[in-house]
């Protein structure tokens, strides 16, 4: 097979990946519809398309023979599955794709496999979302089916009345107008990230996640590895192998969210055939686990073997700053954190002068800290280290606004 991969997804966060799978030998093509994507210079060759533009994408994968494509992101998930099917090429079906970005479609798929998840309602208007509560009982979640992926849209609501603007919040960001209603699960969250290849599925990372005590469901912290009886974790792993399968990703990445209750029992929460945010798919997924994540699953989506076994278990932390929501003025100490030992990347995703809101979504993180360490006990050490040095200093925007009668 060829070695020549399209890439779907230009951002910062994908750089390092892209840089990692050239870097492994293939001849990559970068596809984005910024002409300025950050990830463009770290590949081999790179053009400015829509990665939603199934027919752009497809013929620009054409013109380039390509033996591979991969998609970074959850809208580019459909289009690579579309063009893989049309060119010959391993990859998933379209129905593993809808299953793994529609989460109305992934959760009739995991209640047709009796696996364990919320009860839900899948609503258009805002008259059957109050019907779905009434039956379903607060607290609930409501999120958009299909958004993208980042949080948007997701919101807690704990009284009725609360319905009427979660249900617009959701329906504003749902791209197929669906909105999923479901019960609010008390536990602790985890991600699972995961390789698929000839019917094994490997589990190569697990953290366990902090989220603030807010309507939002955004994370703040993410810790490898997770924090759980030896028995839970089994638990974990076998539930999100099924999950998968029930998916039908039958090849490559994964990217699992899961409630470990308060009884130990795990909750399915989503499943993207995609890796894991930001700095997970590049970085952190190969020093917990010692697979190079990024070219073993350009490996296979190009026909080749690929060792995917986790080799080790070590320790990081994925650390997000989200100061207070206003304008940002400064930036202090990231220099300082990056010199630390066991410091692999800190780094500001607005600068002084941008606007930060509330934590709605992941969009509004003003900076991220990845930690890497031996252990989760150094790890943590680390953490409260490097939170003494760094901090996104801001002024909340009516303080900015002129007072009436100044000049």
């Amino acid at each position: 097979m060829s070695r020549r991969l399209v890439i779907l997804g230009g951002g910062l966060l994908n750089a390092r990946a892209v840089r990692q799978i050239t870097d492994a030998g293939f001849e990559t093509f970068c596809l984005d519809r910024s002409p300025t994507a950050p990830s463009f210079v770290e590949a081999r060759q790179h053009a400015a398309v829509d990665i939603r533009d199934r027919e752009a994408v497809l013929a620009a994968a054409r013109a380039f023979k390509a033996g591979g494509v991969m998609p970074l992101n959850d809208f580019a998930t459909p289009t690579a599955a579309y063009v893989a099917g049309r060119l010959g090429l391993p990859g998933l079906s379209e129905a593993a794709a809808e299953a793994a970005t529609d989460k109305g479609v992934m959760r009739e798929r995991w209640r047709a496999a009796g696996l364990r998840q919320p009860e839900f309602r899948i609503v258009a208007a805002p008259e059957d979302a109050a019907r779905a509560l009434a039956e379903i009982g607060c607290p609930a979640i409501v999120k958009p089916a299909y958004s993208g992926g980042g949080g948007r849209g997701v919101v807690i609501v704990a009284r009725p009345e609360e319905m009427k603007e979660a249900f617009a919040d959701a329906k504003r960001s749902a791209l197929n107008g669906r909105v999923l209603v479901e019960t609010y699960i008390e536990g602790v969250e985890m991600t699972v990230e995961s390789l698929t290849a000839q019917g094994r599925t490997e589990i190569l990372a697990m953290s366990d996640k902090i989220k603030p005590a807010m309507r939002y469901r955004v994370a703040t912290d993410l810790f490898y590895p997770a924090e759980f009886a030896p028995a839970v974790l089994d638990r974990c792993r076998e539930l999100t192998r099924r999950a998968v399968e029930a998916l039908g990703v039958s090849i490559g990445a994964a990217h699992t969210e899961l409630i470990v209750t308060p009884a130990g029992e795990p909750v399915l929460v989503e499943c993207g055939a995609r890796g894991g945010g930001g700095h997970i798919f590049s970085t952190i997924v190969e020093w917990v686990s010692g697979v190079p994540m990024p070219a073993a699953w350009a490996a296979l989506l190009c026909g080749e073997a690929a060792e995917i076994a986790p080799r080790r278990e070590r320790a990081a932390i994925y650390h997000f700053f989200c100061p207070p929501a206003g304008v940002i003025r400064e930036i202090r100490g990231l220099k300082e954190a990056r010199r630390l030992a066991g410091v692999a990347d800190a780094g500001a995703l607005k600068l002084p002068g941008e606007r930060v809101g509330p934590l709605v979504n992941s969009m509004e993180r003003a900076g991220y800290l990845v930690i890497q360490t031996a252990t989760r006990a150094e790890a943590v050490r680390m953490l409260a280290q490097v939170e003494k040095l760094v901090e996104f200093v801001t002024e909340p925007e009516a303080a900015l606004a002129p007072q009436r009668g100044a000049s």
